[in-house]
C-alpha cells in the first residue's frame, strides 16, 4: 500500500516545483509527518531541489533525499544497466517510506532533447516506487490524455491528471476530454491548487495499493525481506561464473551469507579477473576435497547411512561429491541451505537431498 505520491509534469517544470512546494505545505497543515524524495535531480545543490528539502523540513544530507544525479543516471542507462538505476533509487525511498507519514516524490525535469527518454525514465520510476501519478498539464486536452496513456504504458499508476486552466471549473467536464479509465482529472487555476484537491483525495492517495507489481519492485521487497532474516546459503558450484557472478551481486547487495566451494586460489583468480570485489572480499570459500571438515562430515553421514549398508570407505568417497558436502553443512546446520544445479543434473542435485535432508514426516515428495 501506497504512502506516497509521484508529482509530475510533462510540459511545465516550473509549475511542477509549485506543486510539490503546495502539496508538502498541506502535509504540514494536516500535521502529516512528510518527506521530500526526487529520484534523479540535475545536480545535489540545484537550488529548487534545496527549497523543496526546507519546506519540508528536514535536515541532515541532502543525498538522503534524492537517488542519483542526472549524468549518473545517464551513464547507467547508456551502460544498458537499468536494473542498477532502480536499485539505486528504491532503498533510499524504501528508508523515507518506513520512516514518514507520507513521502511527496518530484518527478523528473522533462525539456530540452532529451524529453521523450526522460519522461520514458520518469514513468518506469513511478511504476517501480508503487507511487500513484499526479500528472500536471499545462498544455492541450489531446496531448494531456496521450501522456496519461503513455505513463500508464509504462505500468505506472496515473491517479489524476490535473489541468491548469483559466476555466478550471470546466476541465473535469470538457466534452474534448478523451476517456481516462480510473484517473481523476482535476482542474486547476494554479499548480498550487493541488493542495486543495489532496484535501480530498489523500485518504485514496495515501492509502493507494499499485495496481501493477514491476519485476524490480518485486525483487526488492524480496531482498528486503531476506535482509531481515538473512541466511546462510552454500554454493557447491564455484567453477562457474554465473555462480561466481550471482555470488558477488547477492553479497554487494548483502541479503544472504555466501560459502563456495571449489579451488579458492582458482575461484579468487577468477573472481580478480571479472571485477568481483564482494566476492573477494565476503565470500567464504572451501576446498571440499581438502577440508578440515571433511572427517566430521563423513562421520556423520555414514552413521546416517550405514542402516543402508554403506561402508566408511564409501562415506568418505562420497563426501568428495561437491552436492553431497553441500549437503551434509545444511544437514549439520553449518549453512541454512544450498543452490545448486547450475552445471549438473537435477539428479546429481536432488539424491543427496533425498538420502540426507529427507522429506518431512508424512510427506512421500
Amino acid at each position: 500500500m501506497s504512502k506516497s505520491f509521484f508529482i509530475t509534469s510533462v510540459d511545465c517544470p516550473a509549475g511542477k516545483r509549485e506543486a510539490v512546494l503546495a502539496a508538502l505545505k498541506f502535509s504540514a497543515k494536516k500535521s502529516c509527518k512528510a518527506a521530500y524524495f526526487k529520484p534523479i535531480v540535475q545536480n545535489a545543490d540545484e537550488p529548487g531541489f534545496k527549497a523543496a528539502i526546507a519546506a519540508a523540513g528536514l535536515g541532515g544530507d541532502v543525498s538522503s533525499y534524492y537517488g542519483l544525479t542526472l549524468s549518473e543516471a545517464f551513464e547507467l542507462l547508456n551502460q544498458g544497466r537499468d536494473g542498477a538505476l532502480m536499485d539505486a533509487v528504491l532503498p533510499k525511498f524504501s528508508l523515507l517510506a518506513a520512516q514518514y507519514d507520507a513521502v511527496v516524490i518530484e518527478g523528473l525535469d522533462i525539456e530540452g532533447p532529451a524529453a521523450g527518454a526522460l519522461a520514458a525514465l520518469d514513468a518506469a520510476l513511478a511504476a517501480n516506487l508503487g507511487s500513484p501519478v499526479i500528472l500536471l498539464s499545462g498544455g492541450e486536452i489531446e496531448a494531456s490524455a496521450l501522456a496519461v496513456r503513455s505513463y500508464q504504458s509504462r505500468q505506472a499508476d496515473v491517479f489524476a491528471l490535473a489541468m491548469v486552466s483559466a476555466n478550471p471549473g470546466r476541465v473535469a467536464t470538457d466534452k474534448e476530454l478523451p476517456p481516462l479509465a480510473g484517473v481523476k482529472v482535476w482542474g486547476l487555476a494554479s499548480p498550487a491548487d493541488v493542495a486543495a484537491h489532496l484535501e480530498t483525495a489523500c485518504g485514496p492517495v495515501c492509502g493507494y495499493t499499485p495496481k501493477a507489481m514491476t519485476p524490480k519492485r518485486f525483487e526488492f521487497e524480496l531482498i528486503e525481506k531476506a535482509k531481515a532474516d538473512k541466511q546462510h546459503i552454500v554454493l557447491p558450484e564455484g567453477n562457474d561464473e554465473r555462480i561466481l557472478r550471482a555470488a558477488d551481486d547477492i553479497l554487494k547487495k548483502d541479503f544472504a551469507e555466501i560459502t563456495i566451494l571449489g579451488d579458492p586460489d582458482a575461484i579468487n583468480k577468477q573472481a580478480k579477473t571479472l571485477g568481483l570485489t564482494a566476492l573477494s572480499a565476503k565470500a567464504r570459500l572451501i576446498d571440499h576435497k581438502t577440508s578440515p571438515m571433511l572427517p566430521e562430515l563423513t562421520g556423520a553421514f555414514y552413521e546416517l547411512r550405514k542402516a543402508k549398508g554403506i561402508t566408511e570407505e564409501k562415506a568418505a568417497a562420497q563426501m568428495l561429491d561437491r552436492n553431497f558436502f553441500a549437503t551434509m553443512l545444511v544437514k549439520l546446520k553449518k549453512a541454512d541451505g544450498m543452490v545448486s544445479g547450475a552445471d549438473g543434473t537435477t539428479a546429481d542435485t536432488i539424491r543427496p537431498a533425498l538420502s540426507i535432508i529427507k522429506t518431512k514426516p508424512g510427506c512421500s515428495i
